[in-house]
Parts: structure tokens; C-alpha cells; sequence
């Protein structure tokens, strides 16, 4: 099964590994720690090849993951 393009809230939290709040998501994304969303038909998506470019730059690991999302440097 391919990966959908675009992600609505639930779907990325799930790939973000379900433990972040919507309400985490959503912060990060406005203060630019996590990318932005897309508005199209009156709905917010996330792209997939930006939350893969994020979780990528993590490399699996949890505390460089935490100082992506708060805007530190890697």
C-alpha cells in the first residue's frame, strides 16, 4: 500500500508514534518547529515528504527528535 501525499492531523500523530498530543502538533507547527501545514478544501494537511523529511533528520533518535521540535539544532 503506497503512503498517501498529504495527512490530516490523526495520521500524523499516528507516524509521529501516537504519544504527541494534536494539540503538541498543531503549536509546533505555527511556531515553525514542525512543518507547516497545507490548507486545501477548507482542510489542513500535512505533506508526507516533509514529516518524513523531519523524522529523517531525527535518525531515530528520541532526544534529537526533542531538540528538532523545539527549533535547537541538531
Amino acid at each position: 500500500m503506497s503512503q498517501p501525499l498529504l495527512l490530516n492531523i490523526k495520521e500524523t500523530v499516528a507516524i509521529l508514534g501516537g504519544q504527541i498530543s494534536q494539540r503538541s502538533v498543531w503549536r509546533w507547527s505555527s511556531t515553525g518547529k514542525f512543518p507547516r501545514p497545507v490548507k486545501l478544501g477548507g482542510r489542513t494537511l500535512w505533506r508526507w515528504s516533509d514529516i518524513q523529511k523531519f523524522i529523517n533528520d531525527a535518525d531515530g533518535n528520541f532526544a534529537k527528535f526533542n531538540r528538532l521540535r523545539r527549533g535547537q539544532d541538531a
